[in-house]
Formats: structure tokens, sequence, C-alpha cells
């Protein structure tokens, strides 16, 4: 990022619920600013890891953030790009 220039995240996407996918968010914003936030999916209270992480991490994350819980048909604001949502989890997947 340093390299590239890049000074800010504007739009950080998590996509599902592997670790790799959700697990540095919060060194990665403490790092750089994020100005949105966007989650594909909630959770199952099965995933202790990922539940940890929603009542736990992520609202400290978003309090500085907008935070977009995406739904099918919704699109995701990015200029140049047509960003539409074609599938999500709901909160008991």
């Amino acid at each position: 990022m340093k390299a590239a220039g890049v000074q800010r995240i504007d739009h950080l996407i998590t996509t599902h619920w592997h670790g790799d996918h959700f697990g540095g968010m919060a060194e990665l914003a403490s790092r750089v600013p994020v100005r949105s936030i966007s989650i594909m999916a909630q959770t199952s209270s099965r995933a202790s890891l990922p539940t940890r992480f929603l009542r736990g991490t992520y609202p400290k994350l978003y309090a500085s953030a907008k935070h977009i819980l995406a739904k099918p048909g919704d699109r995701i604001p990015m200029p140049g790009l047509d960003v539409r949502v074609l599938t999500s989890a709901g909160p008991n997947d």
C-alpha cells in the first residue's frame, strides 16, 4: 500500500467466515483508515471464532466506519465499478 501511495481503504469487504478473510481486519484497520466495511454473511452460533469476532472486535472496527450487512441484490458503491451482491448468507445459515 505504501509503495502504491494508498493512504486509506474505501471499501473493506468480507465475503465469508474463514480466518484468512476476516482475521486480519482489526490489525489492518489499526494501521490504515477504513471508510466502509461490508459483510456478506452473519454467522451461526455454532461458529465460535466468527461469533467472538462479531461481538467483540467488529463493533470497534465499524464504530469509525460505515457498516454494511450486504444482502442479495444490494449494490456496494464504488466509483467506476458496478458491485452487486449476488448471494449472502442469513443470520442462521
